[in-house]
């Protein structure tokens, strides 16, 4: 199977459509499975099945100022954050294309938590590092 060494995110109107780096270390495909157990009366267990919900934290390694051929910005992924409205156009429905090609529907959910890795905060040579956490779409 073909891997490529980037994701992508693209707006549901494709204004937005950029590569972007995730760190390695930073890549986390979570699988969480919904439901509760209680114990009943007579001292059994009542499993309430739900549905199972992926998830994938990311560290996104992002520059101020793209400088790559269709590769996104801070500013694009900020943008891509912020969309925040499910009847609007772009919605807040992003396509997610993993590292294999694959296309996902998620939202992006939770902080935009940014943090500098160099000495430079603007231009091609400023690096930021992103953590995102994005949530699939039943």
């Amino acid at each position: 199977m073909t891997s490529y060494n980037y994701i992508e995110l693209k707006s549901s109107n494709l204004s937005i459509s950029k590569k972007f780096y995730v760190v390695i270390g930073g890549y986390e495909p979570n699988l969480r499975k919904l439901g509760t157990i209680e114990d009943t009366l007579n001292g059994g267990i009542d499993y309430s099945v739900g549905a199972l919900r992926e998830t994938h934290n990311v560290i996104i390694r992002v520059k101020h100022t793209s400088d790559e051929t269709g590769f996104g910005s801070l500013a694009d992924l900020r943008s891509l954050f912020e969309l925040n409205n499910p009847a609007g156009t772009p919605s807040n429905i992003i396509t997610y294309v993993d590292h294999f090609g694959a296309s996902h529907n998620v939202y992006i959910v939770g902080d935009f938590g940014q943090s500098l890795l160099t000495t430079l905060i603007e231009g091609s040579q400023a690096v930021y590092l992103v953590k995102l956490a994005l949530y699939f779409i039943p």
